[in-house]
């Protein structure tokens, strides 16, 4: 993390080293006030052996406050995150995180009162990354105009597809959405 100061940047903090002292393959990061004491959080997309984290700004540094839980994936311990993304999904008034995943199900976290929990994971599909996609960009926005976050997933090699979340789980409303052209 750089400061910008009138202009001129300085590394303020830098993610710890790991047990085995590598750094870990971010991949992809994103600000966001995750647990509502007005600093800004730095989650962390970690691809190959590392997990994604949530560092929870305390006004002077960084501090490990989450991180994903081991799972049994094609790759490795960890989902293969390539881009990470806060939005208040279920509308409650605090972030939630959205993991856009590699050979892996994308997954959506949900924040309750500062603990994120899996609410949900992309379903399989006709993929050529073993039954997933292989997504390299997510992001929220109110694709129908409801008034609710909706999850658009960009993929290599694979359809884009949007989520659209009616008062409950995810549901597919757009695979390989029409308008959207590939060079």
């Amino acid at each position: 993390v750089y400061a910008n100061d009138t202009g001129t940047l300085t590394r303020v903090w830098e993610e710890p080293l790991d047990d085995n002292g590598w750094y870990a393959d971010t991949s992809s990061v994103a600000w966001g006030d995750w647990n509502g004491d007005g600093d800004l959080d730095l989650a962390l997309g970690n691809w190959g052996d590392a997990p994604s984290r949530v560092y929870a700004n305390n006004g002077k540094t960084l501090i490990l406050d989450w991180e994903e839980s081991p799972g049994v994936y094609a790759r490795g311990s960890y989902a293969d995150t390539r881009s990470v993304a806060w939005g208040d999904w279920d509308g409650d008034g605090d972030l939630d995180l959205a993991l856009g995943n590699s050979g892996a199900p994308s997954q959506v976290y949900s924040n309750d009162a500062g603990t994120l929990t899996l609410a949900w994971e992309e379903p399989p599909g006709v993929y050529a990354l073993g039954g997933y996609a292989d997504t390299l960009s997510v992001a929220w926005g109110d694709w129908d105009g409801d008034g609710d976050l909706d999850l658009a997933l960009g993929n290599a090699s694979d359809p884009r597809r949007v989520f659209v979340i009616k008062g409950g789980p995810c549901t597919l409303v757009c695979d390989a959405c029409p308008g959207v052209i590939t060079l």
